[in-house]
């Protein structure tokens, strides 16, 4: 019996048939993104040209520093917290790295820049509308806007605004059907905040806190590394966070301390070179149920014979990712199939992935569609 583990990227959400839905006329996307496959994260906010006004820290930020892509954007943030909280030893030198390659900037001078952009900001007295009554600091109005802001346009474009079109082919039921006829052992990592595999899963289980919560044996069990948009976190006045899980249920966003509460948003994390959420050994809600997650995929990597990659890249910006595929790679006989989307076959890609995961992968370029179905079905046997 094959043992299959499925690794989904923002590829397989963009490539899985379901586009972005909703009205032209409220401006929270461009009119010529209605309609469109929700972007990846490297073409993040080009293909989306979103309206200043709706978003105007990240509109600032992005504005200033180039940022095309969520992870280079989200990385800034944390970074700029970090310097402005007296914290920069969180950050190493492949962070500088990076950011010399990225902005063209030393740490010092994106600090400074990041203390002008403040200023300027505050400056500016525009904040988004749901960011209006969060109280911040001073020095960290931008970087705290710009955080919510990044999370209430992820709820947005992925949980709100994310629809399968009338008699579209949706690419995961259509994987999850060919691989139930084989009968195939598998499960599930995804670094994806929205629900498409899930929903496409007729039984599962996920894993909580304390491992894998499951009345059931043999159902496909699902680790979600940066967390779900189906998760909530919210914390009540004068008390610690705490995380819901609400199945396929996707919450709303309250920043405004409604009915007692400092905050209420969904339970994910970025994927960026600190991480605290894994690498701080707290009993703070959210943080532990990250850390249930990277410890479970352990298992679950181990666990399988068959790596399949959809739609994953090995974003630099996320060396707890790289680190953990580097460190489970070693067991004999295992296979490993990439599925992604590129005409021009990018061979920096293809290197990185054989530096990684090993030389004996194979790819598939034709993106997640039926065609590198097929090829995944075949190579599978």
């Amino acid at each position: 019996m094959k043992k299959i583990c499925f690794i989904f990227g923002s590829g397989a959400t963009c490539g899985s048939g379901y586009k972005i839905k909703g009205s032209k006329e409220d401006g929270f996307f461009s009119n010529n993104s209605i309609n469109n496959a929700p972007p990846t994260d490297q073409g993040f906010f080009p293909a989306l040209n979103l309206d200043n006004e709706k978003y105007p820290a990240l509109g600032i930020l992005t504005e200033e520093f180039k940022t095309k892509s969520m992870e280079a954007t989200m990385v800034l943030i944390e970074a700029g917290y970090f310097l402005q909280s007296g914290q920069s030893d969180q950050l190493d030198e492949s962070f500088d790295k990076w950011l010399e390659k990225t902005i063209k900037k030393n740490r010092d001078e994106f600090h400074q820049a990041i203390i002008a952009l403040n200023l300027k900001y505050k400056g500016s007295n525009k904040r988004a509308s749901f960011n209006g009554n969060c109280e911040e600091k001073e020095q960290f109005q931008l970087t705290g806007d710009a955080q919510r802001e990044m999370w209430h346009l992820i709820w947005m474009l992925y949980g709100k605004r994310i629809q399968l079109p009338n008699n579209g082919v949706d690419n995961f039921k259509q994987l999850f059907s060919k691989i139930k006829k084989k009968e195939y052992q598998f499960s599930v990592i995804t670094f994806n905040y929205d629900l498409l595999a899930e929903n496409n899963l007729e039984q599962y289980t996920y894993v909580g806190c304390d491992g894998v919560r499951s009345h059931a044996e043999n159902l496909p069990v699902v680790a979600k590394l940066h967390g779900s948009l189906s998760w909530q976190e919210k914390c009540e006045k004068g008390k610690q966070p705490e995380v819901v899980f609400l199945g396929d249920v996707i919450p709303e966003i309250d920043y405004t301390g409604k009915a007692g509460l400092d905050y209420v948003q969904p339970a994910i994390v970025a994927p960026t070179f600190t991480k605290s959420e894994i690498t701080d050994a707290g009993n703070n809600p959210i943080r532990k149920i990250i850390r249930a997650q990277w410890e479970y995929a352990k298992h679950l990597l181990d666990w399988a014979d068959h790596w399949i990659f959809v739609g994953y890249s090995f974003p630099e910006t996320d060396t707890h990712a790289e680190k953990l595929f580097r460190e489970i790679k070693t067991k004999k006989n295992r296979r490993f199939f990439a599925i992604y989307k590129d005409k021009d076959k990018d061979n920096e890609l293809e290197k990185r992935f054989k530096e990684i995961v090993g030389k004996s992968i194979e790819f598939n370029h034709d993106g997640f569609d039926n065609k590198a179905l097929k090829a995944l079905i075949d190579w599978l046997g």
